[in-house]
C-alpha cells in the first residue's frame, strides 16, 4: 500500500491505502489502526467492529474511542477489545455507544473501567438492563457520582449481594427515599464499612424496621455523627447486642436525652472502654434499670468525672468493688453514704487510700467499722487526720492494727482517745513508735493499760516521758528498752507498779540513771530479786536509798555487783540487816572497807559467817570492833562465828587488852592455827577438852592441863594444893620427865 508524504504543516496523518467496508481489518497492525480517522472509525462495518484486537485497541485514542463509540455497530465490539480500552479513554465513549454493549459485555470491564464510565454513561445503559441480573462487582467498582443516578425503582431491584458489595461512598448517595426503596433485608446486608456512608439526614429518618435490621457488624462502623442524629425512640429499638457493638468513639456522640432510651440490657454488655467513653452528661442521665446492671467489667472504666455524676445507690456490690482508685475520687459526697456495707468491706487498700478527706469525712461509722487490717492499711495520713473521736472508735482493732506508722503519727488529738483499747494488745512495737509524745499523753488509762511488752518495746525515751506510767501493767515495763527506760521522768518513777521491777532484766535495772535510783520506792526494791539486783551498777549504788537497802531479799542481796556494794554510802551500806548479812558472798565480803563493817549494827555484826569473816582482809576486819570504847567490849562483839574465823593476821591487830579480854568459852572457838599464835605470845591455854579437865574452878588435888601449839618449853600441867600450884613443863610436848616448880599464879 502506498503512501503520500505529508507537508511540513500537516498534523493529520493521510491514509495511503483505501480503506473501505471490504477491507480485512484483522491485517492492520498497530501503526496502521494509528492512521485511521474518526470518520474511518465511526464507518466500520459489524464485522470489522467485531473483529478488532485488544492490540489494535491499545493505540486508541480519546478521538479514536470517541469515534468508535459513535459507530452504530459499537455494541458488536469484542470483550477482549473492549478489556482493551484504557480506563482513562472510558469517559470519551458516548453514551449511546456505552448504551449499546450488552449486560454481558458491561459486566466484563474491568473494575478500573467501570469507575470511570460517566453518570450519562450509566443513566442510560442502566435504563436499558436488567439491574437485579448484573454482577455486584458491577456496582462495587461505579464511582458514587455514577451511582447516584440509579433511580429509586432500580435502587429496590438491587438484591442481597448487589447491596453488601456497595462501598460507603456510594451508601453516602443515598436519601432517604432511597432507602425505603431498599428492601428491609437489604438495609442489614450493606456491608459493614459501607453502612458509614449513611448521612446524617438518612440516618435520622430510618424507620422501625430498617433500625432492627442493623447488625452488630454494622454498628461496628457506625459514627459519632451518625448515632448524634438518632432520635431517643430510633435508640431505643437498637438490640442490647448491637449498642455493645458500638465503638467508645461512636457511644460518645449518643445525646444525653437518648440515653435514657437505649435497652437497659445492654448497658450490661458494654465492655469497660466503651463505659468510659460515656461523658458526665450521658452518665448523669443514665436510669436507675440502666445503673442497675453495670457489673464489675462495665465499672472499671469508669473516670472519677462519669463518677462525679452517679447514683452509687443503683450499682451493685460487684460494681462498686470494680472501681479503680482514680474513678473513688471522683465519687460525690453526698454519694458516700450510698456505697454499701458489703461493698465497703470488699474494698482493697488501693480503693481506700483513694478516698478524699470530704469523703472520708461523710463515710459513716458502719462502714467504718467494715474496714479490716488488709484494708485500712491503705488510710492515708490526709485521711486519718479526718476521723472523730466517733468514728476513729469505730474501727475495729483489727482495723487499726493495719494502719501504717505514717498514718497513727496523724491521728488527731481529739480522735485519739476513740482509739479501741484492744488494739493497742495488737499493735506492732514500730505502730507504737509511731505515735507522737503528744499522741502518748494523750491515751487513756484503758489504751495504756492494754500495752504489752511486745508493744513498750517500741516505746521510744520521748514518749516514755509523755507517757502515765500509772497505768502501765508490770509486764508492759518489761517490754522496755535500757534507752527508753533512761527517758522515765525521775518524778515518775514512784508511779511505776512496784510488780514490775521484779520482772526487769539486769540490762534494764543497769539502764537507770543514778537520779531514777534515788527515786526507787521501798515496795519497788523489794520486789527485786538476783535477777534484777545483778545489773545494779556502781554508779547507781552510790545514789540507792538507804532506807531501800533492808527490803533487798536475801537472794537480791548475794547478787549485788561486788563493785556496786563496796561503794555503797555508809549510811546505806549501815542498813542492811541481820537476815541480809549471812547472804553477802566471799567476793562481796573482800570488797568491803572497813568503814562499811564499821557500820553494822551489832545484830548484823552478829549474824557474820566464819566463812564471811575469814574472806575479810585484816585492816578491814578491825572495823568490826574498832568503834567500841574499850577492850571489853570489843570482846564482847566477837562472836564465836568470828573468833572460829582468826587467823594470826587478824590476831596480830588485837592489843594486849582485847586479847585478854577474851573469855574461855571465846578462847575455846579459836582454830588450832589461831591457837598456836596465842601460846607465841606467851599465853597459855587451858584444855577444856582433855579427859582429865574437871572443872574451871579447880579444888584441892585438882590436875589442871594446858595445851600449847609450839616447841618452846612450856607448862605441860599444874597440880593445885590449896594455897600452892605446882606447875609441870616439858620441851616437846611428850611425857618425858616433867620439871616441878612452885608458884601461887
Amino acid at each position: 500500500m502506498a503512501t503520500t508524504k505529508p507537508t511540513a504543516t500537516t498534523t493529520t496523518p493521510v491514509v495511503a491505502f483505501k480503506f473501505g467496508p471490504t477491507t480485512d481489518i484483522t491485517q492492520l497492525n498497530g501503526a496502521d489502526i494509528a492512521k485511521l480517522t474518526s470518520a474511518n472509525l465511526t464507518a466500520l462495518t459489524s464485522s470489522q467492529i467485531n473483529l478488532l484486537t485488544p492490540s489494535q485497541i491499545s493505540v486508541f485514542n480519546s478521538s479514536m474511542v470517541a469515534a468508535i463509540g459513535n459507530n452504530k455497530n459499537f455494541g458488536l465490539i469484542s470483550e477482549e477489545a473492549l478489556n482493551a480500552i484504557a480506563p482513562k479513554l472510558i469517559p470519551s465513549l458516548s453514551s449511546k455507544g456505552v448504551a449499546l454493549l450488552s449486560q454481558t459485555k458491561l459486566e466484563s470491564l474491568s473494575a478500573s473501567q467501570i469507575s470511570n464510565l460517566t453518570p450519562d454513561q450509566i443513566k442510560l445503559s442502566t435504563s436499558k438492563l436488567t439491574i437485579e441480573a448484573l454482577d455486584p462487582k458491577f456496582f462495587t467498582a461505579l464511582s458514587a457520582k455514577s451511582f447516584n443516578t440509579l433511580t429509586t425503582s432500580q435502587l429496590g431491584k438491587l438484591t442481597e449481594d448487589q447491596i453488601s458489595g456497595l462501598t460507603s461512598t456510594q451508601i453516602s448517595t443515598f436519601d432517604s427515599k432511597d432507602l425505603t426503596a431498599i428492601k428491609i433485608v437489604g438495609l442489614s446486608n450493606i456491608a459493614p464499612s459501607a453502612i458509614t456512608g449513611l448521612n446524617r439526614n438518612t440516618i435520622a429518618s430510618l424507620s422501625k424496621d430498617q433500625i432492627l435490621g442493623i447488625t452488630s457488624d454494622q454498628a461496628s462502623f457506625l459514627t459519632s455523627g451518625q448515632v448524634q442524629a438518632l432520635n431517643s425512640s430510633q435508640l431505643g429499638l437498637f438490640e442490647p447486642e448491637v449498642i455493645s457493638a458500638l465503638m467508645p468513639s461512636t457511644i460518645k456522640g449518643i445525646t444525653a436525652n437518648a440515653i435514657s432510651s437505649i435497652n437497659s440490657i445492654a448497658f450490661g454488655l458494654l465492655s469497660s472502654s466503651q463505659i468510659a467513653a460515656f461523658t458526665p452528661a450521658q452518665i448523669a442521665a443514665l436510669n436507675t434499670d440502666a445503673i442497675s446492671v453495670l457489673g464489675s467489667d462495665q465499672t472499671a472504666g469508669l473516670t472519677a468525672d462519669q463518677m462525679a455524676k452517679f447514683n452509687v445507690a443503683n450499682l451493685s456490690v460487684s460494681a462498686v468493688t470494680a472501681l479503680t482508685p482514680q474513678a473513688i475520687k471522683g465519687i460525690a459526697s453526698n454519694q458516700v453514704a450510698n456505697i454499701t456495707l458489703d461493698a465497703f468491706s470488699q474494698f482493697t487498700s488501693a480503693q481506700i487510700a483513694a478516698f478524699t478527706p470530704a469523703q472520708i469525712t461523710a463515710l459513716t461509722t458502719d462502714a467504718i467499722s467494715n474496714l479490716n487490717a488488709d484494708q485500712s492499711i491503705g488510710l492515708t495520713p490526709v485521711q486519718i487526720a479526718k476521723f472523730s473521736s466517733v468514728k476513729i472508735s469505730s474501727l475495729l482493732s483489727d482495723a487499726l492494727t493495719g494502719l501504717t506508722p505514717n498514718t497513727i503519727r496523724s491521728i488527731g488529738l481529739d480522735a485519739i482517745q476513740g482509739l479501741n483499747p484492744d488494739a493497742f494488745k495488737e499493735f506492732t512495737s514500730a505502730q507504737i513508735a509511731a505515735f507522737a509524745p503528744v499522741q502518748i499523753a494523750a491515751l487513756t488509762s484503758d489504751q495504756i493499760s492494754a500495752l504489752g511488752s511486745d508493744q513498750s518495746i517500741g516505746l521510744n525515751p520521748a514518749q516514755i516521758a509523755k507517757l502515765n506510767l500509772n497505768y502501765l501493767l508490770p509486764q508492759s515495763l518489761v517490754g522496755l528498752t535500757p534507752a527508753t527506760i533512761k527517758g522515765i521522768a525521775p518524778s515518775a518513777i514512784s508511779s511505776i507498779s512496784s510488780d514490775a521491777f521484779g520482772l526487769l532484766t539486769s540490762g534494764q535495772v543497769a539502764a537507770f540513771t543514778p537520779k531514777q535510783i534515788e527515786a526507787l520506792t521501798v515496795g519497788a526494791i523489794s520486789a527485786m530479786g538476783a535477777d534484777q539486783a545483778s545489773g545494779f551498777t556502781a554508779e547507781q549504788a552510790i545514789k540507792f536509798p538507804s532506807a531501800g537497802i533492808s527490803s533487798l531479799s536475801k537472794d537480791a542481796v548475794a547478787a549485788l555487783n561486788a563493785n556496786a556494794l563496796k561503794v555503797l554510802p555508809i549510811s546505806t551500806f549501815s542498813q542492811l540487816t541481820s537476815d541480809q548479812i549471812p547472804s553477802l558472798t566471799i567476793k562481796q565480803i573482800a570488797t568491803l572497807s572497813s568503814n562499811q563493817l564499821a557500820s553494822l549494827s551489832e545484830d548484823a555484826i552478829n549474824a557474820l559467817t566464819s566463812g564471811q569473816v575469814q574472806a575479810m582482809a585484816p585492816a578491814n576486819f578491825k572495823g568490826l570492833y574498832a568503834k567500841q570504847p574499850d577492850a571489853e567490849s570489843q570482846a564482847a562483839v566477837l562472836t564465836t562465828s568470828i573468833i572460829s574465823a582468826l587467823d594470826s593476821k587478824k590476831l596480830d591487830l588485837f592489843s594486849t587488852n582485847l586479847l585478854e579480854s577474851l573469855s574461855g568459852p571465846q578462847i575455846s572457838y579459836l582454830s588450832p592455827e589461831a591457837k598456836s599464835w596465842v601460846t607465841t605470845k606467851g599465853y597459855h591455854i587451858l584444855d577444856t577438852t582433855s579427859p582429865n579437865y574437871t572443872t574451871p574452878s579447880p579444888n584441892n588435888g585438882d590436875t589442871l592441863h594446858i595445851y600449847t601449839y609450839t616447841t618452846k618449853p612450856i607448862l605441860k600441867y599444874a597440880t593445885f594444893n590449896g594455897s600452892e600450884l605446882n606447875l609441870y613443863y616439858t620441851v616437846d610436848n611428850s611425857q618425858s620427865s616433867p620439871k616441878s616448880e612452885s608458884g601461887t599464879n
